[in-house]
């Protein structure tokens, strides 16, 4: 019964992690444009994260896999994304599509920990 709530509060810390890195990031970082490279497969991962080049004003060239992206949608190699990173480090930056995505994952750890309550609530075993 205790999983319900644990699963709740992972789905709804994971988003708040990148929804602070976002706000951070659209505060202090400088926007600019990138290309999907091609995609690239981690260890032991079922899907392949997409590989982002773009150029800095300094004209240095980043090309990565963002350490936090989250994609607007299905992208392919070839599509234009929009870029924020790090005036200090480069390296460190964020694909923007905005908190749309993270604010799913949060409403759905939410519902997940008000099932969980609901369920104490009616004294429901499962």
């Amino acid at each position: 019964m205790i999983i319900l709530p644990i699963f709740g509060a992972v789905f709804m810390l994971i988003p708040l992690v990148f929804l602070f890195k976002w706000r951070k990031m659209n505060n202090t970082g400088i926007r600019t444009e990138g290309t999907i490279v091609e995609f690239q497969r981690r260890k032991n991962a079922r899907s392949a994260f997409p590989v982002v080049t773009f150029q800095t004003i300094g004209n240095i060239s980043i090309t990565k896999v963002p350490d936090f992206s989250s994609f607007p949608t299905k992208v392919k190699v070839g599509d234009k994304v929009s870029i924020i990173y790090n005036p200090d480090d480069p390296n460190d930056f964020i694909v923007e599509s905005g908190p749309g995505r993270s604010i799913a994952f949060l409403l759905i750890g939410l519902a997940l920990i008000i099932i969980w309550g609901a369920l104490k609530w009616k004294q429901i075993e499962f």
